[in-house]
Order: C-alpha cells, then structure tokens, then sequence
C-alpha cells in the first residue's frame, strides 16, 4: 500500500461569461467599428475560424459582417469584435451585440474547452467625440467669413465646450455655441476682404480632461482636424461704371468678388 496521496484533479467545466462590452472607433473618424468584448478567464485564440464565428452585430443595416481579432497578448480574456462601420458618425450608438454557441471545436472557447453560452449584450458607449466636418459661412454679407459651423459625430455636454477647444486657421475665435453636437464658431473677421472662398483648417483640441465631452463622459481624444467646405456665397461690388448712369452704347463693367479664388 502507498503512503503517497493521490493527486487532487480538479477539471474546468464552466463556460466563460462575459464581463464588459465597450464600443470602439479605431480609425478616429466619428464611426464605431469594433466592439472590445473582456471575459471572466482567458479565451483560446486556436480555436477562433475566418468569419464571424458565432458573434453578430444586430439593429444596424449599415454595418458589415464583424470578425474576430484578439486582444494584445495571445489567449488572453479580450476579444475585439470588428466591423465594416456605417455611412454616419454614430459614437453614441450601441448595437445589441449576439453570439450563437458553434456546438463544435471552433469558436469562443476558454482554455479548458469550454464554450460561450448563446446571448445577447448591448455594450457601452466609450467611443469619443470626433470633429467630422466643418462649412465656413458670411452671415453679414459683407465678403468676409465670420462663422464656421463645426459638426462633432454625436451629441455633447455643452458646457465643456469653450472657444478654447477649437481653432480655425488664420482666424481668432471671439464665441461659440453648441446646439446638438452642431457647434457654431463666431469669428473675427479679417481685416482684409474677399476671403469668403477660403477653406481653413478647423481643429478640435484635446487631452487628459480637455477639449469636449459627449453625453456618456468620454472625452474627444488628440487633436482630430478637417479643412472647412466653402459655404460662405461670393460678394462682388461693381466699380465701373458708375451706379446710376445709362448709356447707348457698349460699355466695360469691372469691380471685385470676394471669392478671391475666382
């Protein structure tokens, strides 16, 4: 008979869970396009096959089959769920997110075997604010710019955002405004006319607990820019010939537009 205990032999037989689902915007454009899925234990990178492999991404027509990645280490507990994005900033959205258990080898497993029990979760917004377009505009008519309206992907907390978060090339920001995440920057206008065919770079500036912040408090993120459409409708003055004088023959017209651009 041996003195020698048996060796105590426990066998893992319960499947992962999931703990946290968190949307994603990895290219910084104002559209998610993965989801950052974290588990109770390690999953088995192995088993993962080309595809969607049991996960979907439900509610929204705009986006494309997801497929699986992993996370920074091999066979850790993070999946990133991704997916050809939308036609639309969306960072506030947050699709319900499905799996289906595979019943075979292939699949979210942990590292015992174990698959993910079928489901359904709807992850949280962490996608930041992102600056998606501007449009310059001359509301005084005068040939001169005096206000871009800036447009940011979702909709944010209006009192984190002050002129200080925002430039606009060339141009010194006096106020701004926010209204739906359409922020409206009032300029100074230049001294010099017939710049209303200008397209400035409007940046939205940020860091650590600066810049603006949407409505599930996740901070824009970096310095994000974009150059401004022209919105702003060309003034031109006639110099020549006088106003107010009739002719009876052929006659030369000149003056100036502010679209110095032609």
């Amino acid at each position: 008979k041996s003195d020698e205990s048996s060796a105590d032999l426990t066998v893992d037989t319960s499947a992962p869970t999931v703990t946290s689902l968190e949307t994603q915007d990895n290219d910084h454009n104002g559209k998610i396009d993965a989801i950052k899925i974290s588990f109770s234990e390690n999953i088995d990178d192995s088993r993962f096959a080309p595809g969607s492999d049991g996960w979907s991404v439900e509610g929204h027509e705009d986006y494309g089959e997801p497929s699986i990645e992993t996370g920074e280490v091999a066979n850790d507990d993070v999946i990133i769920l991704g997916f050809p994005e939308g036609d639309s900033p969306d960072t506030a959205a947050t699709p319900v997110i499905s799996y289906t258990q595979s019943e075979g080898d292939n699949s979210t497993h942990d590292l015992a075997g174990n698959e993910l029990e079928s489901g359904s979760w709807i992850p949280d917004d962490k996608a930041f604010p992102v600056l998606v377009s501007a449009i310059t505009r001359d509301e005084d008519e005068d040939g001169r710019i005096d206000t871009v309206i800036a447009t940011i992907s979702e909709n944010i907390n209006g009192s984190t955002s002050t002129p200080a978060d925002y430039s606009v090339g060339g141009y010194v920001i006096s106020s701004e405004s926010e209204e739906g995440g359409i922020i409206t920057l009032n300029l100074i206008e230049k001294e010099t006319a017939n710049d209303t065919g200008a397209k400035p770079t409007v940046s939205l500036i940020s860091g650590e607990g600066t810049g603006v912040k949407d409505l599930n408090n996740n901070w824009s993120y970096g310095e994000n820019l974009v150059e401004a459409a022209d919105g702003a409708a060309p003034v031109s003055t006639l110099t020549t010939p006088s106003q107010e004088t009739f002719h009876n023959s052929a006659i030369n017209i000149s003056g100036s537009s502010s679209d110095s651009n032609g």
